[in-house]
């Protein structure tokens, strides 16, 4: 058979789209024919007919291969014309490339990451070869858009390898935090990383570290003096007496007469009988006063000067106090329970004093500031203190004991409402980005071993 017969047979066998046979039939050809007019032809047609075989299967890998093989040996090569190869080069390369940098970024564990993402920046290494896929080719829209995505993977795929080192680190100083005991700074550094890649705070293995951040936060919640000093007197003023001007309409209620009710306005606690309308006493506490008056009972109410820090219980018929406690920093609204008092300051401080005194029974601090007042559950004796991140406080109603912290991961500030509690159950509502998030948690025998029983998302 001639060359020429050879070279024509190789030649068909290509153009009908089976590579096997004419990378066969090629090679016979320029075994036996190094030097013949068409070889430096079909030394190019060869190289495209591997290509184009492991190509069509999809077989990214080995096309990146062989084109490492064989494409710098052509282009050394003065006697051949990339031309014709080039048309299919500026395809499967690219195409190539970005379906390794696809997989590589899909990969599971980090060294499958880092070493994927290698062959496949290797691979881009190809595409990049101006001599490969020269300028004019890179300019067509659809190339352009290949290599763009290919880019966009890679960099994906960097960002991939530095987030899972981040979160490496962050994990490794977690732990170091939580052996210490120094939990501020574990929850520091975790909302430093769920700020940076939002999507780990689904992370099991953060989340499981985390749950141990929060028991180690049993043991920091201490009996701390309260520092309150109680009164029988109302602070001085240099006010000796204040006249109160008021009006009525319609007609007195009998049967009602007598019963003082308190009321805010303005910055003062007014004590208006709601028999007839009637002023009867007048106690200015702040404008920037916002917890309201309790009622506590028949003769008593409970009023909040966040202007001194003051909590009062005064006679309801007369405004005369009888007690005061000065606590001595901000606090949140007070919540009565039998003959307690159960109070909540704003930098985490809890407190349980007795109604009729003022006297503290009680008092610990948790490890971090508060934004919502505790709750208490008389059915199950337990008091319900909502952190101002992260985490739930389960104590004893009786001596504030922390029985249990159970790690919610709220953002910082997003519980903006005190908790609800039905039974054992407790529902916490958590704002996210404009919607509401509703936690229904339950609470063990003794306090212990809270649950998440359900989540309700996106409630609007």
């Amino acid at each position: 058979t001639s060359p020429a017969h050879r070279h024509a047979a190789a030649m068909r066998s290509f153009a009908a789209g089976t590579y096997g046979d004419p990378i066969k039939k090629y090679d016979e050809y320029l075994d036996k024919h190094p030097a013949h007019k068409n070889a430096a032809k079909a030394r190019v047609t060869r190289v495209h007919a591997l290509l184009a075989e492991t190509y069509k299967q999809k077989n990214w890998d080995e096309t990146i291969v062989r084109a490492q093989t064989y494409l710098p040996k052509l282009a050394e090569d003065d006697s051949v014309d990339l031309e014709p190869l080039r048309e299919d080069l500026k395809i499967m390369l690219p195409n190539s490339a970005l379906a390794m940098a696809r997989r590589a970024t899909l990969e599971e564990t980090k060294s499958g990451l880092i070493e994927q993402l290698e062959q496949a920046k290797q691979a881009k290494a190809l595409v990049d070869n101006r001599v490969y896929i020269p300028n004019s080719k890179r300019k067509q829209a659809l190339v352009a858009k290949i290599l763009d995505d290919i880019d966009e993977e890679i960099a994906k795929g960097d960002g991939l390898i530095r987030k899972q080192a981040d979160f490496e680190q962050a994990l490794t100083r977690i732990e170091s935090f939580r052996d210490q005991g120094e939990t501020d700074n574990a929850f520091a550094e975790y909302n430093q990383l769920i700020r940076t890649y939002g999507d780990l705070r689904a992370n099991d293995q953060l989340q499981a570290e985390m749950r141990l951040v929060s028991e180690q936060e049993v043991k920091l919640v201490k009996p701390v003096e309260a520092g309150v000093t109680t009164s029988s007197t109302l602070r001085s003023s240099p006010i000796q007496s204040t006249i109160v001007l008021a009006s009525t309409t319609g007609t007195p209620i009998s049967t009602l007469t007598g019963e003082v009710v308190p009321v805010l306005a303005d910055g003062a606690v007014y004590g208006i009988d709601i028999g007839d309308g009637s002023v009867k006493w007048r106690l200015f506490t702040g404008y920037q006063t916002n917890i309201q008056p309790m009622t506590v009972n028949a003769d008593h109410v409970l009023v909040s000067d966040p202007t001194h820090h003051d909590l009062m219980l005064l006679n309801s018929r007369d405004g005369t106090p009888v007690w005061r406690d000065e606590i001595g920093e901000p606090f949140l609204e007070p919540q009565v329970v039998d003959q307690s008092i159960y109070l909540t300051t704003e930098s985490g401080k809890l407190l349980r004093m007795d109604l009729k005194s003022g006297e503290v029974l009680a008092c610990v601090r948790i490890p971090q500031r508060a934004n919502v007042p505790m709750v208490v559950s008389p059915r199950t004796g337990l008091v319900i203190q909502p952190g101002f991140y992260s985490n739930i406080y389960l104590l004893s109603a009786e001596d504030l004991g922390c029985r249990d912290v159970f790690y919610l991961g709220h953002n910082r500030g997003s519980i903006s409402v005190p908790p609800v509690v039905c039974n054992n159950m407790i529902l916490v509502p958590v704002n996210q980005s404009g919607v509401c998030d509703l936690n229904i948690l339950r609470t063990g025998e003794e306090g212990k071993d809270m649950q998440m029983v359900q989540r309700i998302r996106r409630v609007t």
